[in-house]
């Protein structure tokens, strides 16, 4: 079992987790845009899942000590849940729950939503494994194509890409899916990462008074 992360308000699970991890995550009380705060004392939470799964898989988060009120929750896979969670691309819900007479009327709010990719648990296979994801393979196949083409002196045409016998009219088309492969490619490596692969760039106009006492272009803001 693996804590994966703690979050302000509802974190959610990891971007990434592997099938048969039983893995855990904390959240703090919930603030919705009217300051109205949500917490374990009177709502219940629960994680949907759904994707690749057979039926969507439900977790229900219990009561923790946590947050600066206490008043969180720990949302756990337990094994059974764990071993649904199949290899691949899953959309999740966070939903906060509370009825009467805990609250004047039923209450029922989506608190956060995202996705998570799960990856296969290397020591259940019994055959060969390729790490690749779907879009990896289909950006690999592309650069295979655009090269077996340049080969053949542009006129090979037909390429098996991903399982399936595609036709393209010319090199453009090869191109235009091996840029849309490499997006793809570039938004699972960022999810992957936590989004730290994200740049923000912040320009500055020049100060309009004072003397620089730096050759920063930035003075005097560093």
């Amino acid at each position: 079992m693996a804590l994966f992360q703690t979050g302000a308000g509802i974190c959610g699970p990891p971007p990434k987790m592997r099938q048969n991890e039983t893995a855990y995550w904390q959240d703090v009380p919930y603030t919705d845009k009217f300051d109205n705060e949500y917490d374990s004392g009177t709502y219940t939470l629960t994680y949907y899942f759904a994707g690749p799964a057979a039926a969507p898989i439900q977790v229900v988060a219990t009561p923790g000590t946590v947050g600066a009120s206490g008043e969180g929750w720990i949302s756990t896979f337990s094994a059974a849940q764990a071993a649904q969670m199949v290899p691949g691309l899953y959309g999740w819900q966070a939903v906060l729950t509370a009825s009467p007479p805990a609250v004047p009327a039923a209450v029922r709010i989506v608190a956060a939503e995202g996705e998570i990719t799960v990856e296969q648990d290397l020591s259940s296979l019994t055959g060969k494994y390729d790490p690749r994801s779907t879009w990896q393979i289909i950006l690999n196949q592309c650069e295979t194509a655009l090269q077996a083409f340049a080969a053949s002196g542009n006129k090979i045409r037909s390429y098996r890409i991903n399982g399936r016998e595609m036709m393209f009219e010319g090199v453009a088309g090869i191109i235009a899916l091996e840029r849309y492969a490499r997006g793809r490619v570039s938004a699972e490596q960022m999810i992957g990462s936590g989004g730290d692969r994200r740049n923000i760039r912040i320009g500055f106009s020049p100060p309009s008074s004072g003397i620089p006492t730096d050759n920063s272009k930035n003075w005097p803001w560093w």
